[in-house]
């Protein structure tokens, strides 16, 4: 199967290796988990939200060569960029009929529940009239809200803490969680910290106009 845009450089991530259930399997690609930090997640976002997944649904891409999974959020708060009210994250994986795909690395949206996204818009498809997003960096990319069930107050499951599919409302998490206003304090220091391009790195350029001028000597 090819799963054609999560090879970029700001969707760097996936457990190595791949699993199928289902009717009907077929072989998928091995990929490579490369970490990111909290400043490179932010720098490689379009958007950061909190919000709450609302519906979701799989499909066949337009060549039907792959399932894709369609989740609607609800968008709660906005931290950078803009968004609409809501916003469709699309990932790689799904369920259509009796075949069924499983990709690891991908978040697993639990409904009735919070997250912190980091967002960038998707390639879009042929006749594609709204635009998608995916998150940024696979699973590291979403911040799960839970509420301590002895204290009230809101914490952040880290993505990669080992705790990504566990119970949301379990109480001893702090091993691998931090309070949401710390991780907001985080965030927001990250926000302002300058864009650092890590050496060797090629940016394209686009030369969209020319502008020749004289220096007037005095």
């Amino acid at each position: 199967m090819r799963i054609r845009w999560w090879f970029r450089v700001s969707a760097i991530g996936l457990l190595a290796g791949g699993f199928w259930f289902g009717a009907q399997v077929a072989p998928t690609d091995a990929t490579t988990m490369v970490p990111l930090s909290l400043d490179q997640l932010v720098q490689a976002s379009s958007s950061i939200i909190r919000g709450r997944p609302i519906a979701q649904q799989s499909s066949w891409n337009v060549e039907r060569t792959e399932i894709v999974t369609f989740t609607t959020i609800t968008v709660e708060q906005v931290l950078k960029g803009e968004a609409a009210g809501t916003m469709v994250v699309e990932q790689p994986g799904g369920q259509v009929g009796s075949y069924r795909v499983a990709v690891p690395g991908t978040v697993r949206f639990q409904p009735n529940t919070s997250y912190l996204l980091f967002l960038e818009p998707a390639p879009a498809e042929p006749e594609q009239t709204a635009t998608r997003y995916m998150v940024v960096g696979f699973l590291q990319g979403a911040y799960r809200i839970y509420v301590d069930s002895v204290t009230g107050e809101e914490r952040v499951i880290r993505p990669l803490g080992g705790v990504v599919g566990g119970n949301s409302t379990a109480p001893n998490l702090t091993e691998d969680t931090l309070p949401l206003r710390e991780f907001r304090a985080e965030l927001e220091s990250a926000m302002r910290a300058p864009l650092v391009v890590p050496a060797g790195v090629r940016l394209p350029l686009t030369v969209v106009s020319t502008e020749s001028f004289k220096a007037r000597l005095c």
